[in-house]
């Protein structure tokens, strides 16, 4: 059959007859790739969802196994306690982080306003500086005008005999 070439298992076993081994050394590496089968999904897929590789019953450890596992337990606790406090720390600093940041933001709106009421100020001060000197100067020339035409109209009454007492 086809399929039996998919089966890990009978794979193996037939693998096994055809480079010469006996019958019980087929199934033993029959057994060998089912049961790295196994493993391999309880690693990549059981492992994660913390199920047990054998299940519920009670495992059968010698006494410094236990201790051992006793041990990591113990470590695995205070690891996830300090990380625990760990994570509280860095979600603390997070928030300063963050209301600093918003803090600063704030600021430099607040200059940036204070920067553009300034501009303006200044705008306003340089506007009516501007107008002032404008006025002053239209003023002047309104004078020097004024007295332009009537120094004309002066020389236009003169006769030439006032003109050349006037020029020596």
């Amino acid at each position: 059959m086809r399929a039996r070439r998919l089966h890990p298992g009978a794979l193996a076993k037939d693998t096994a007859l055809q480079h010469g081994a006996t019958n019980r050394a087929g199934d033993a590496a029959y057994r060998a790739a089912m049961r790295d089968l196994q493993d391999t999904y309880w690693l990549e897929v059981c492992a994660a969802l913390g199920i047990r590789r054998f299940g519920f019953s009670r495992r059968r450890m010698t006494r410094a196994e236990w201790h051992k596992e006793k041990i990591v337990r113990n470590c695995s606790r205070a690891a996830d306690v300090k990380l625990g406090e760990d994570m509280q720390r860095v979600k603390t600093a997070a928030a300063e982080l963050l209301k600093w940041q918003q803090d600063l933001e704030q600021w430099r709106l607040q200059m940036l306003g204070d920067r553009d009421r300034i501009r303006q100020e200044i705008m306003r001060e340089t506007d009516a500086r501007y107008r002032e000197h404008i006025e002053k100067h239209g003023r002047l020339y309104q004078t020097e005008v004024a007295l332009r035409i009537e120094t004309e109209k002066q020389l236009a009454h003169r006769t030439p005999e006032e003109e050349l007492i006037c020029s020596s």
